[in-house]
């Protein structure tokens, strides 16, 4: 659900540089704003690409227990909220060196954090170590 509303900045970049499907990237020398169209496709890919792996290790993580699967909830609030800044921080600083932590994008870190906790005391309890 979330996908939906890092996408719709997409959409309105492409509408705004006018970078048209099928490409997934701005090209230099072909669009003229390729640089700040690719920025914005890039904020919405870093979800993207991270996603997948998050929501299993909540899934799993959640097994343990049900503190684990609110702190699991938790992070994953602190996924959407830091994934937005990450964002808007990599629209408005497109120069990968620059910082797209600027504006709190590291928030989105405390999720994975949680997810491997949660999810490495599950394995512990399988193991009967835990």
């Amino acid at each position: 659900m979330f996908h939906w509303v890092l996408s719709g900045s997409v959409i309105s970049a492409r509408k705004e540089f006018n970078v048209k499907l099928p490409n997934l990237y701005a090209v230099p020398g072909v669009h003229k704003k390729a640089d700040e169209f690719n920025a914005v496709q890039r904020g919405h890919m870093n979800m993207m690409e991270t996603n997948h792996y998050l929501q299993l290790m909540a899934l799993f993580g959640s097994c343990y227990s049900s503190n684990a699967a609110y702190a699991n909830a938790v992070g994953g609030v602190a996924n959407m909220v830091g994934c937005s800044l990450y964002m808007k921080a990599y629209k408005k600083y497109y120069n990968v060196e620059a910082g797209r932590y600027k504006t709190g994008g590291a928030i989105k870190y405390i999720a994975h954090l949680i997810g491997l906790v949660t999810s490495s005391m599950v394995c512990l309890q399988l193991l009967g170590v835990l």
